[in-house]
């Protein structure tokens, strides 16, 4: 790449980041309406769609921007930072949208079709039945939950497990099931509801369900061919489908945290607290917390940020990750949820009246990090399916 070109590129990431700051006082100002209605608002979606936020790692020949994913959690982050929720459902559109564009060769149909890439969503839970049949395979499905950005969508990713025609779930030569991504149309998918949550209320993260129905092999995707295993390393030239999800999980939370140390650090100027003969941002007590849980923020987003930059560069100059690289991917997200939940629990505790009287900007992000932390992505366990690469490491 020639300096004109860095030059270039550097342009418009930074152009991108100005867009997601400039959409904020939108966002917040719809922030209590997304919440009570469980999902954005169209207003704030619109805004999100006029901005290009959605397309920045689809191709540009797809009418994208065709950056990598380090420019788009970057975005993210900033969104989150005036809204959990709608950063969550950005994330969500965003990750999809990108995965369909290089993973189905029906997107480019779908492309000439709309002029741009329609939006994604999708869980990546393994909830459907896929049998093969020729020229693709019959997809049925239960409820599947958790369908995050189900509104601005017109595509559903779902994961499906391949059974035979008598039943029987098909297995892979190392004896585990063998899985498709789908991409499926919108309005083929059976939407459920099912969202009243205590926070990420406005993600529209509604179940659904998969009527039993053809998709063309254009739509269809061997898992192997798109990620791998936990454990096991990844060939490929573009960010596995598993890091993908997982690392986007991390600017909302990010964004939450600088959310609630900014909201803290304004409500303790001046603020007088029974017991304390200062104002609270004078006393030693509230000051020396606040700075310890700072630099516990600044040091879970470099952590974070570094595993992601060192796996795109794993892809892009050795064509894949080892284990270590998807290992530390996992570990910094998980570490980065549970450092935000103290960091935020800190700004909550010394919010005073300003967490729990609605309505509370303090009270959204705690309720938007208990929930984030609940995901299956950043389970405990995953630290500890993380570890063995890393106790290798330290012994040599």
């Amino acid at each position: 790449m020639s300096i004109a070109e860095q030059t270039t590129s550097l342009d418009i990431k930074a152009d991108l980041v100005q867009r997601a700051r400039d959409v904020a006082p939108i966002v917040i100002a719809d922030a209590d309406e997304s919440e009570r209605i469980g999902r954005v608002t169209p207003r704030v979606i619109e805004a999100l769609r006029e901005r290009g936020l959605f397309w920045i790692t689809v191709p540009e020949q797809m009418g994208g921007f065709g950056l990598e994913w380090d420019t788009a959690v970057r975005v993210i982050e900033e969104v989150s930072a005036a809204d959990g929720s709608t950063g969550w459902m950005l994330m969500a559109n965003m990750g999809a949208t990108g995965l369909c564009s290089w993973m189905f060769p029906a997107s480019e149909k779908l492309v000439a079709e709309h002029g741009s890439m329609p939006l994604g969503c999708g869980t990546y839970a393994p909830l459907g039945k896929a049998v093969i049949v020729d020229g693709g395979l019959r997809l049925s499905s239960g409820p599947i939950p958790f369908n995050s950005g189900f509104d601005a969508a017109g595509q559903v990713l779902v994961m499906a497990v391949v059974h035979d025609e008598q039943g029987n779930v098909v297995t892979t030569t190392t004896g585990d099931p063998e899985m498709r991504c789908c991409m499926v149309d919108k309005d083929k998918v059976e939407k459920l509801g099912n969202w009243d949550v205590l926070g990420m209320a406005a993600t529209g993260s509604y179940d659904i369900r998969v009527p039993e129905q053809f998709i063309a092999s254009d739509r269809v995707r061997k898992f192997e061919e798109i990620s791998a295993p936990e454990g096991a390393p990844y060939v490929g030239t573009e960010l596995d489908f598993l890091s993908t999800a997982v690392s986007g999980h991390a600017p909302v939370v990010i964004g939450a945290m600088r959310r609630a140390l900014a909201e803290i650090a304004s409500a303790s100027i001046g603020r007088r607290r029974l017991g304390y003969p200062e104002t609270v941002d004078q006393h030693p007590l509230f000051g020396a917390e606040f700075t310890k849980h700072e630099a516990m923020y600044h040091a879970a987003r470099d952590l974070y940020y570094k595993s992601l930059d060192d796996a795109l560069n794993g892809v892009h100059e050795r064509g894949g990750l080892t284990v270590a690289e998807r290992a530390r991917i996992r570990q910094a997200v998980t570490y980065l949820h549970d450092v935000a939940g103290e960091v935020v629990s800190f700004c909550a505790l010394w919010g005073g009246t300003k967490t729990f009287r609605n309505p509370s900007v303090i009270g959204r992000c705690l309720r938007d990090v208990t929930v984030a932390r609940n995901h299956a992505f950043v389970d405990p366990v995953t630290l500890a399916n993380a570890a063995e690469p890393f106790i290798q490491e330290w012994a040599k």
